[in-house]
This record gives structure tokens, C-alpha cells and sequence, in this order.
């Protein structure tokens, strides 16, 4: 059923939001291969991840890592790599972070995507919207109570992700 589901929101975004993603990001793109070192995942690494772990990525995040990640660079050491070895590379590694948020007893329906010194924007699983995307919370080691409750600070990974570049774009 959910393989069934699964291709059912990749078929929507396929659709209907990915030629959108490319578009929204293009004021962003920089010439060259911000590939990290590595390399870009692929949708067999995200199944791959979801299958061991139990959790679900929404497809604007995928759509960006597969796909605009080596072109529309974050410029943040704190954004979490499908493809990042959790033994060598576990600073960057998004299956280090899913573990470590296990560890600190976050709640196994958000899921991380950015971690930095104990603190994640995780992915509400809890909620889906119409075309796949989860709302992204911040979850406060130092306010472990307080992050269980969080409300959304995002609407979607795309939101997050605008914000984010615009944040780097305007430190440049």
C-alpha cells in the first residue's frame, strides 16, 4: 500500500511541480558543479533509506537533491547528503542524522534533513499535503519539551529552501 502511495506523490510531482521547482530556483543558479563530494543521491538512495528506517521524504526535497543540488548550491555545512557516508563523511551524512535524532528521542515522524550541534529542521510526517510535501519544524536540543509541540515553520521543504538561499545569497 504504501509503495502504491509512494508512486502515486511521485507521479503528482512529476506532473505538476517539478518543472515549477526548476523554475522557482532558477534565479539561484550558479555556473559550475557544486556536486558534493560524494555525488548527487539518487531516488534508489532515498528508497533505500526510507525502507531501513521506516520514514518518508517529501518529493520537492528529493527533486532538489537529485536534481538541482549540483547547480543551486545551500552554502550551509549543516544540510544532510542522501549519499554521505555515515562512517566517513557523518558530519554530512543524512542517515547519521536520522540515527542521531533517534538517539536524542526525537519523535520517529519528524525526520531530519539539516542538523547542526544537536538542532534539526525535520520534516512533520505526521502531516501531508495534496501534492506529498510535509510542513518542517525545528527541533531544540536545548528545548527537547517545547520541540515535541512545535508548531511549523515552514509549510514546505521548497519554503525552507527559498529561505535558505536567499539567506546565503544576501551574506554573498
Amino acid at each position: 500500500m504504501i509503495a502504491v502511495r509512494n508512486l502515486w506523490i511521485s507521479m503528482i510531482w512529476d506532473r505538476k511541480m517539478s518543472s515549477r521547482l526548476g523554475v522557482i530556483l532558477e534565479p539561484f543558479k550558479r555556473n559550475g558543479d557544486y556536486s558534493p563530494p560524494w555525488g548527487i543521491p539518487t531516488a534508489a538512495d532515498f528508497q533505500s533509506l526510507e525502507r531501513r528506517y521506516g520514514c518518508r521524504f517529501p518529493p520537492s526535497y528529493r527533486e532538489y537533491c537529485e536534481v538541482h543540488a549540483a547547480t543551486v548550491p545551500l552554502g550551509d555545512n549543516a544540510f544532510m547528503w542522501a549519499t554521505a557516508s555515515p562512517k566517513e563523511d557523518a558530519y554530512a551524512s543524512l542517515e547519521t542524522a536520522i540515527i542521531g535524532a533517534r538517539v536524542w528521542r526525537i519523535p520517529s515522524h519528524f525526520v531530519p534533513f539539516w542538523e547542526d550541534e544537536g538542532n534539526f529542521y525535520c520534516f512533520d510526517t505526521r502531516t501531508v499535503s495534496a501534492d506529498g510535501e510535509f510542513p518542517i519544524i525545528f527541533w531544540d536540543h536545548d528545548d527537547p519539551q517545547g520541540s515535541a509541540k512545535a508548531k511549523p515553520e515552514f509549510a514546505s521543504f521548497v519554503e525552507w529552501l527559498l529561505d535558505r538561499l536567499k539567506q546565503f545569497n544576501h551574506r554573498r
